[in-house]
């Protein structure tokens, strides 16, 4: 009979400690908040949404692309225990939710179609519902945590009848999402029916969202010889849609810019950091702001705000950085994307070198791997600051030295093969370098694993949640320092 092993029975006793220092995981209940996707037919929108979650949602459940619409209904995403797909009777946002059917696969106009039927229920007070976990769609509305929405709704050029603009006037909603292609920025229909629905958001105005937010984002780019024409497109359009919006209490956010068919992995992070940074921007408005719940826990920590943002911001870097390591560490991996011997070979040393390191620098867009630096504490005051000097610190230094060395052992290499290009235009240039820095890429994703877990869901989770007290964020980053240094420990035995 096997024993176990002192780290296992560690991991369980810490686990059993965390739970019963956590509160149970609240119940929710749905929102009437909804957060509407709107454009033209095939813009890029059902792209955009299941691109939020990464690699949660499984293929079979992800919306079907395709040259027509295959979606009758709107599809609404919300946070779930787990990934689950549904057809409900909706017909407004503030009706409850009856579940009708669930899917294992996503539905074709057809399927929908003979759904329709089965339960006699018509379609326009419908909605198919994605669930998945994702507690940043959670939200405290009148003291009960509920559940926030995300609607992509019919393309309003797919010749189906597109409610939005009733919709959007009759809607509780913080935040309208605007996706376009880069070849549709000078439509004129596209921006008529745009600024159609900021008037309707103008008139949408409540007590609970005084001020409301169109966040834009650009999802693909024409091949142009003259790319100042993109630009100059988007300087037009964001400016328009300011002078509609100015006056009425509607804000547009910087516009965002995003291929998605060639999109690099750090550029994809930087989609969703901006989507749910904007998302939790809006949501914070002054009407939503509670009172503390207990007087006496403020001078505990001080000021938590800012401590807040500060760990917030480098636990996104943290994510980012594991997620691009990760990305590198698979087989067939890009490293340089674009290149290969026979396009190098007719440059001389000097312009290969550049070109090699052009497509590595767009392989990491968005992120320094030589900047993953631990600022001083935020706020010197608070009981926090030992724990960030201290095992935070000594966390972050082997990531700060282990990406920096990645970063040299790359730039080296790229130097080696600017100057000598392999012979055989066979060789993969993207196998070779992963080859070659094999070493440093397994130290550098190592450490930054393990900074990784100094930021699990439950601390996130209470950096999210308006009812989180100072003593219950201190409290669990202290089990999560102590339950480390004890297995670090173990492990040397």
């Amino acid at each position: 009979m096997s024993t176990p092993s002192i780290l296992t029975t560690l991991e369980e006793a810490l686990q059993q400690v965390e739970q019963r220092l956590q509160p149970p995981p609240p119940a929710w209940h749905d929102s009437a908040v909804v957060i509407r996707v709107v454009g033209e037919f095939s813009s890029g929108k059902s792209r955009f949404l299941t691109e939020l979650f990464g690699d949660t949602i499984p293929t079979p459940l992800q919306p079907i692309s395709a040259p027509t619409r295959e979606t009758l209904v709107p599809l609404e995403i919300t946070h779930g225990e787990s990934i689950a797909l549904s057809l409900i009777h909706r017909p407004s946002d503030r009706a409850q939710a009856q579940v009708l059917d669930t899917f294992d696969e996503f539905p074709d106009r057809e399927a929908q179609r003979a759904l329709f039927q089965r339960h006699r229920v018509a379609e326009g007070e419908c909605r198919l519902r994605l669930e998945v976990p994702e507690p940043r769609l959670l939200w405290e509305e009148d003291g009960q945590v509920t559940r926030l929405f995300l609607l992509d709704t019919p393309g309003w050029n797919s010749g189906e009848e597109d409610p939005s603009v009733e919709d959007i006037r009759s809607a509780t909603q913080p935040m309208l999402v605007h996706v376009v292609r880069g070849d549709r920025l000078q439509s004129r229909d596209d921006l008529e029916h745009l600024v159609s629905l900021v008037e309707a958001l103008e008139e949408s105005y409540s007590d609970e969202f005084p001020e409301r937010y169109i966040f834009t984002c650009v999802t693909s780019f024409p091949d142009a010889e003259d790319p100042t024409r993109l630009e100059d497109a988007l300087d037009e359009l964001e400016a328009r849609l300011a002078d509609e919006a100015l006056d009425e209490g509607v804000y547009v956010c910087p516009f965002l810019g995003i291929d998605l068919a060639q999109a690099s992995t750090a550029q994809r992070e930087q989609l969703r950091e901006a989507f749910w940074t904007r998302l939790r921007e809006a949501l914070a408005q002054p009407a939503l702001e509670r009172p503390q719940t207990a007087q006496t826990s403020a001078p505990l920590m001080g000021p938590t705000q800012e401590l807040a943002d500060a760990i917030a911001q480098l636990a996104a870097q943290l994510h980012t950085t594991e997620n691009l390591l990760n990305a590198l560490s698979r087989q067939g991996a890009t490293w340089l994307p674009g290149e290969n011997i026979r396009r190098l070979r007719p440059h001389n040393p000097e312009r290969r070198g550049e070109r090699l390191r052009e497509a590595w620098t767009h392989t990491c867009d968005g992120l320094s791997l030589e900047n993953i630096e631990l600022p001083p504490c935020p706020n010197r005051e608070s009981a926090l600051e030992p724990w960030w000097d201290g095992p935070l610190r000594q966390r972050i230094a082997p990531v700060s030295r282990t990406c920096r060395a990645l970063q040299a052992e790359v730039i080296r290499h790229l130097d080696a093969l600017s100057a000598n290009l392999p012979d055989d235009e066979r060789v993969d240039l993207n196998a070779l370098l992963q080859q070659r820095c094999a070493d440093a890429l397994s130290c550098a994703a190592h450490e930054v694993r393990l900074a990784n877990s100094m930021f699990p869901e439950s601390l996130r989770e209470h950096m999210r949640l308006k009812s989180a007290t100072p003593e219950q964020i201190m409290t669990t980053l202290l089990a999560i320092t102590i339950g480390q240094g004890v297995l670090i420990e173990a492990a040397t035995l």
